[in-house]
């Protein structure tokens, strides 16, 4: 029992470097995510992130490309850099799989799969494990983080978890990005509604300004003190029209931005 002792040490040991290595990474990462820092640079440093806690030979996010027409590549750890925004597998491969299943797919063995077939690129690279999960964004799936390995592994539960809260921050900050933009696109309508407004009101109230300057003039001495009272009543709303219609835009502007 002694002589097993210190093997069992530097199991434990190996454990909770692997274990405090992810968890330091995910708080890292989650404070860039969190934090507002863009997606792009989250999608630069990502695969670098998941590589080093996981310890794996490859990393790849990939995006679904628009219409669905296959999985484009926007990040990459050990793969040829210039695949980078390029279409890689579909529905039939690893990552297609796992956005169908909705769920983390594990791989003990790639060449013994059954459940999809394995790409090409794995396929080169001589890929023997590997594990992926999905990335949602605002109202669909995303895409999937994958990390794969070339020799034959085992990945724990805590791994796949690791990877899952990493995709997760990533979700985050795909969906307050496109809540960012779809904010600034209503805002633009606001400003454009708005000043479309004030531009259709000034002619009619320039002509309300007209009538009533020229009751003044022409029958302002006829006018008792009431009726003069309302004449420049309605001449003010023209003058104070031109100062409101800037105030009313930025007010909703910021209302829009409060509520988001």
């Amino acid at each position: 029992m002694t002589a097993s002792q210190p093997e069992s040490l530097e199991e434990l040991q190996a454990a909770a470097a692997k274990s405090g290595r992810q968890r330091a990474a995910a708080v890292d990462f989650s404070r860039r995510a969190l934090g507002g820092e863009p997606v792009p640079a989250l999608l630069f440093v990502v695969a670098t992130v998941v590589a080093e806690a996981l310890q794996t030979d490859f990393v790849k996010v990939l995006e679904v490309a628009p219409g669905g027409s296959g999985l484009r590549l926007m990040s990459a750890y050990g793969f040829d850099p210039g695949l980078i925004g390029t279409l890689l597998g579909g529905e039939e491969s690893q990552s297609g799989y796992t956005l169908q299943v909705g769920q983390p797919v594990v791989v003990e063995d790639l060449e013994t799969e059954t459940r999809f077939v394995p790409s090409r690129l794995l396929a080169e690279h001589e890929v023997v494990s590997g594990v992926s999960v999905p990335v949602r964004g605002y109202d669909r799936p995303w895409g999937v983080l994958s990390a794969f390995s070339r020799e034959r592994r085992t990945f724990e539960p805590g791994e796949v978890e690791f990877l899952e809260t990493i995709a997760s921050l990533l979700s985050a900050a795909i969906g307050r990005a496109y809540a960012d933009d779809e904010l600034a696109r209503r805002v633009a309508e606001l400003e454009a509604f708005t000043y479309s407004v004030s531009h259709d009101l000034r002619a009619p109230l320039r002509a309300m300004d007209g009538f009533a300057q020229a009751l003044l003039e022409d029958y302002g001495a006829a006018l008792d003190e009431t009726g003069r009272s309302h004449a420049n009543r309605i001449r003010a709303p023209p003058s104070r029209w031109r100062g409101c219609s800037t105030i009313s835009s930025r007010s909703l502007v910021s209302a829009a931005r409060s509520c988001a």
